[in-house]
């Protein structure tokens, strides 16, 4: 190994080690110091990408995510990274093309699409956001947070059954969730706006 690698190879260990303890600020003189020696490193780039998002400079995480594209446009890691800091700048339908971009390169990288949903959940495109977070659950077919967001995706869009469903879903899977009580009370809110809705087709 070359003097150079060598020097690479020890800030490189040390970036990792000062972001893991989350030391952003010394974190980025590694970072920078390797880009010195090797510019197109694209995976410095990315963490130098999570570095900024850490510290909530986020333009600035778009531009190093950017950069990393440029040197390697496979990677798949830099576009969804480069998602999340466009949805922190507020500029979603880049995030949604990010992602999109993420998932042709990686389809298997669940992460990726239930970031594309919970994205258009926030742009209220709540049947996209159903679909991407189905997709999830057809893959791994988990009985964590997803099932909770299916539920409020339901409920924005008045599928009062299908949300009801889904959150009993949920609890077959997990019967004492820590928010429990908070649970019960969606039930009854759902419960009532399914009488409600029948109420008002009977008198139809």
């Amino acid at each position: 190994m070359s003097k150079q690698n060598k020097k690479i190879a020890k800030l490189y260990k040390e970036g990792t080690s000062l972001f893991a303890e989350q030391q952003y600020e010394k974190s980025l003189k590694s970072w920078d110091q390797i880009l010195e020696l090797e510019p197109n490193n694209h995976r410095v780039y990315v963490y130098l990408g999570m570095t900024y998002f850490h510290l909530q400079r986020y333009e600035e995480s778009v531009q190093a995510y950017e950069k990393a594209i440029d040197i390697e446009p496979s990677y798949s890691k830099a576009y969804n990274n480069l998602g999340n800091a466009y949805r922190k700048c507020g500029r979603f339908v880049q995030a949604v093309n990010s992602y999109q971009k993420a998932i042709d390169l990686n389809p298997e990288n669940t992460s990726y699409r239930y970031n594309l949903g919970i994205t258009y959940y926030d742009v209220n495109e709540h049947q996209q956001a159903i679909n991407e977070f189905k997709k999830v659950l057809e893959v791994e077919n988990t009985d964590g947070e997803i099932r909770k967001d299916l539920v409020n995706a339901y409920y924005r869009l008045e599928s009062y059954q299908e949300a009801l469903d889904c959150l009993n879903e949920y609890l077959e899977l997990v019967p004492n969730p820590p928010d429990y009580v908070e649970i019960r009370a969606k039930m009854k809110l759902l419960k009532t706006s399914i009488r409600g809705i029948d109420v008002i087709n009977s008198i139809g």
